[in-house]
């Protein structure tokens, strides 16, 4: 079968989301120590409990992050298709705009992986 752009383009949908993904688990860990330092000054009513959410968002933001971005590396090698799908499938989860054109590329692509 010939080779189209198709994978590339998700892969790069994917790497791209997986970067914005992975700014928001920066900047949610950056609140979380900030938190950390300040919370109990402005808020002492279940400050570790709110501490704990914002860590909890932002470990399972940073996991997914790093999912897409390994998908999209695999995608534009056409390697893996599996990953790439579900890293597709995560990508939707988290910029659906980026995520559907690059789920439905995927899925297109199937015969182009190895």
């Amino acid at each position: 079968m010939e080779k189209t752009s198709r994978p590339v383009t998700a892969g790069i949908l994917n790497i791209i989301t997986g970067v914005i993904g992975l700014t928001g688990a920066f900047i949610a860990f950056f609140v979380f120590f900030a938190m950390t330092v300040t919370l109990d000054i402005y808020l002492p009513v279940f400050p570790e409990f709110i501490a704990g959410v914002v860590l909890a968002v932002a470990i399972i933001l940073l996991l997914f992050s790093l999912l897409i971005m390994v998908s999209g590396i695999f995608a534009t090698q056409r390697k893996y298709w599996g990953l790439a799908l579900a890293g597709s499938i995560a990508a939707v989860l988290g910029l659906f705009f980026l995520g559907i054109p690059a789920l439905i590329l995927v899925s297109l692509s199937k015969d182009e992986f190895d």
